[in-house]
């Protein structure tokens, strides 16, 4: 796995915020030098808001629970919308500007499973787990043709959102997994995550938050763009 590379994540970030509606935290000055705090870091702008949970999970208790379902079924399609918007954008306007900082990173699938496999061996010294092992196989041998390459996000959902009292999008975080790939890239990872925080943890979903099914459909109504690999990407993904 390659390194947060921050000068690329400041680029990224300064792009978004000028080239497309998703709310992003306004990057202020990038510091390379580590000797000031002991690695390199970003200033950016406070944003006022609340991110959903992941420790106690957002679905057990807090402000999402305490939510009604209307604006439980708000808060998420606000968040599916700040992910099509970013799939809608030009990504090469974005792409390029987030190359002119960091090193060249080929694109697609088999990038993505290329750096994971990297990282996979690395964590396997200490013994390999033959499921994990299997998984990577199946998506090695089953990966789609990159039809269509986008911006993604690359660490797609809830908990890397900041949002308003009125439920909206106040800033998208976490970028550091960005990637020029399929968006069902971002799409597979989103749809996980929602299956994670019921049956992955053993709860119900909650009322208001939309079925796997129905955030596929709704992402497909805003974007205008088919779903045909979001199965392997969801497997990917996991």
């Amino acid at each position: 796995m390659r390194e947060p590379d921050l000068s690329a994540e400041f680029a990224l970030l300064t792009a978004a915020a000028e080239h497309t509606a998703v709310p992003v935290p306004r990057v202020r000055w990038l510091e390379d030098d580590p000797a000031l705090l002991g690695s390199p870091f970003l200033v950016m702008d406070r944003v006022d808001g609340r991110g959903p949970g992941d420790d106690p999970p957002f679905v057990s208790e807090g402000w999402v629970v305490d939510l009604s379902p209307a604006d439980r079924g708000r808060l998420f399609d606000n968040a599916l919308g700040a992910l099509a918007e970013l799939h809608t954008a030009d990504p090469k306007v974005l792409w390029i500007e987030f190359l002119h900082n960091c090193e060249l990173r080929e694109p697609g699938i088999a990038y993505q499973l290329a750096e994971w496999r990297q990282f996979y061996d690395w964590t396997a010294e200490s013994g390999r787990i033959a499921n994990i092992k299997a998984a990577y196989e199946w998506v090695e041998e089953h990966r789609p043709h990159d039809h269509e390459l986008v911006l993604c996000w690359g660490d797609a959902r809830l908990g890397n959102i900041i949002f308003g009292a009125d439920q909206s999008v106040a800033a998208v975080l976490d970028w550091e997994m960005a990637t020029l790939a399929s968006p069902q890239l971002d799409l597979g990872w989103f749809v996980l995550f929602v299956r994670y925080y019921s049956e992955g943890i053993g709860v119900p979903l909650l009322k208001g938050l939309p079925t796997r099914e129905a955030v596929i459909a709704r992402y497909r109504e805003l974007t205008g763009r088919g779903a045909a690999d979001v199965d392997y990407y969801e497997r990917f993904a996991a």
